[in-house]
């Protein structure tokens, strides 16, 4: 199962878009983490996502940098820092996680 996305709105600040959407995760997790579609979260073919805030969801940590969703296990004892989840993580599939991006283009 690939990832799929759902716009939930869309907008922009200044010279930039922002797109909030809710990406359903699948298990085929990869270290570094799933790569965005740009397209597919409302910037076109040709866009680009410069920055994006993720949350927490069912205890998974979620960070975006370079384009990518970071997965982070937040389970740990204070303290520690918070490892990446594992490649194939069954616990991923199906769940559903909102991120709020920003970049540039037109979708």
């Amino acid at each position: 199962m690939a990832l799929a996305y759902t716009v939930r709105r869309r907008g922009s600040v200044g010279d930039m878009s922002y797109r909030i959407v809710d990406v359903t995760l699948d298990n085929a997790y990869a270290a570094g983490g799933y790569t965005l579609d740009t397209k597919q979260c409302g910037f076109g073919t040709n866009g680009q996502i410069l920055y994006g805030v993720g949350g927490v969801s069912n205890g998974f940590l979620l960070e975006i940098s370079a384009g990518k969703l970071l997965v982070r296990d937040a389970s740990g004892a204070a303290g520690v820092a918070t490892p990446e989840v594992a490649n194939n993580l069954a616990a991923l599939n199906a769940l559903v996680s909102r991120v709020m991006l920003f970049g540039i283009g037109i979708g």
